[in-house]
C-alpha cells in the first residue's frame, strides 16, 4: 500500500524473475515442474482425434469469417489455429486473463498442462450445457466458447484447484 509505483514494479519484477529462475533450475536438474499425470500421452493423443463438436465450432467460425471479415484475427488466433476444443478454450482464457506479470503464452502452457484426460470430456459437456442454458435463441457453440464467462470461470477453477493440490 505504501510502496511507490517504481518500488512496486521492481518488487513484481524480482518475484517473477525469481520464479522463472527456480523453474529453470528445476528443469536443468531434471526435475519435472509439472504435475505428473499417468495418462498425459493419451490425453495429448485424444486432442488429435476427430471431434464433432470441434468440427461444428470451426464451421461456425468459417461462416462468421464470410459474413464479418473484421472478426478474422480473433477467430484465427483462438479457433482456426487450434488443434482441439480444449486448446481453443485455453487460448481464449489465457488471452483474457493474461497480464504483464503472467503473459498469455505462459498461462496457456500452464492451463494445458494442468488439464487432464477427464477434463477434456467434461469441458465438452460443460460447453454443451452452456449452450443449452443460454437464454438467447441465437446461442452457438462458437459464442459460448468465446464469450460465456461462466464456462471460462469453471476452467480457471479447475486449473487453480490442480495447482493448489500440487502446492504450486
Amino acid at each position: 500500500r505504501d510502496m511507490s509505483e517504481e518500488d512496486r514494479n521492481a518488487f513484481l519484477t524480482e518475484i517473477s524473475t525469481t520464479r522463472i529462475n527456480e523453474t529453470h533450475q528445476a528443469s536443468i536438474q531434471g526435475k519435472d515442474t509439472y504435475v505428473d499425470e499417468p495418462y498425459r500421452k493419451l490425453r495429448l493423443l485424444r486432442r488429435r482425434l476427430p471431434d464433432p463438436l470441434w468440427a461444428q465450432i470451426r464451421l461456425e467460425a468459417k461462416h462468421i469469417l464470410d459474413t464479418e471479415p473484421d472478426a478474422g484475427p480473433q477467430l484465427y488466433e483462438h479457433i482456426l489455429r487450434q488443434p482441439s476444443l480444449v486448446d481453443a478454450l485455453a487460448s481464449v482464457i489465457a488471452h483474457e486473463i493474461g497480464t504483464e506479470l503472467m503473459p498469455a503464452t505462459a498461462l496457456l502452457a500452464m492451463i494445458l498442462d494442468q488439464l487432464q484426460l477427464s477434463d477434456d470430456i467434461n469441458l465438452h459437456l460443460d460447453l454443451i450445457a452452456s449452450i443449452n442454458r443460454d437464454p438467447s435463441k441465437e446461442s452457438t457453440a462458437l459464442n459460448a466458447l468465446l464469450f460465456h464467462q461462466g464456462l471460462h470461470a469453471l476452467v480457471c477453477y479447475r486449473v487453480a484447484h490442480r495447482l493448489w493440490q500440487a502446492e504450486r
